[in-house]
């Protein structure tokens, strides 16, 4: 529609610069919004170089070692990235010691759309075949930056509004702490890590030998479908089952 289209217009012309990353800015954490293995995530004011003050979200390093190979790749993955449909990276932040990577402020998720718990975006204002649309845009535009997400889940799909009552929402793809950048040619890729969630990962994955989890596009775009599917089933798994060893059956 026109209105529609207007406000992608308005979204593009007024959304944050990215920060040169220097020490003049600030975090002022409000909230916490989530959290997991790896780190928490807050409500903030954020302080951009300049000295104006923007509500946005940050993502705190926890001192784990792990988790701090994983803060640094989310940094140097979101830097890479600027797209409508990935959600946009702002600067990062040291205050008292402790790194923020600071992004735009998103009003839920996929998984708080499916589960009926989206509290500040109109249910009325999403459409199942938009959602899944802008997801499909924005995995093709991360893959064609040669880079594998390797955690897509509902949980990582956040969902951005202009305004509380606006009728522009967009699914903005996040949580890049697990994404590997392919070398020049390369198309896949052997590693050691945990491969990441159970139930989005691809047959290939689940009866691959430990330690020698065969990563690619390919594993992005299945987790894609089972997000496809959850979506349109309102969180339901195709493949539900009560052990895991039955779902491997059922995908093979």
């Amino acid at each position: 529609t026109p209105q529609l289209f207007s406000a992608y217009i308005w979204y593009i012309t007024t959304s944050f610069k990215i920060s040169k990353d220097n020490k003049n800015q600030s975090v002022e954490i409000l909230e916490i919004l989530g959290k997991g293995n790896y780190g928490q995530v807050f409500k903030c004011n954020y302080t951009d170089e300049s000295g104006k003050t923007y509500l946005a979200a940050c993502k705190k390093c926890s001192p784990n070692p792990d988790a701090v190979d994983v803060f640094n790749r989310e940094v140097q993955t979101l830097r890479q990235l600027n797209h409508l449909f990935v959600v946009k990276y702002l600067d990062l932040v040291e205050n008292q010691s402790k790194k923020y990577i600071v992004m735009e402020l998103c009003e839920g998720s996929l998984k708080d759309y499916v589960e009926g718990k989206l509290e500040r975006i109109p249910i009325d204002s999403l459409d199942d075949k938009i959602l899944i649309s802008q997801v499909a845009l924005g995995v093709a535009y991360i893959h064609s930056k040669d880079i594998i997400h390797k955690d897509l889940k509902l949980a990582n799909i956040l969902l951005w509004c202009q305004t509380s009552n606006s009728r522009l929402v967009l699914a903005k793809i996040a949580d890049f702490g697990l994404a590997k950048k392919l070398k020049p040619g390369q198309t896949e890729f052997s590693y050691t890590a945990h491969p990441g969630t159970e139930k989005y990962m691809a047959p290939e994955l689940l009866k691959a030998e430990p330690n020698a989890y065969p990563g690619s596009f390919a594993s992005d775009v299945y987790a894609f479908g089972i997000i496809i599917v959850e979506i349109a089933k309102k969180g339901a798994h195709p493949f539900s089952s009560e052990y895991m060893w039955r779902t491997q059956s059922m995908v093979h």
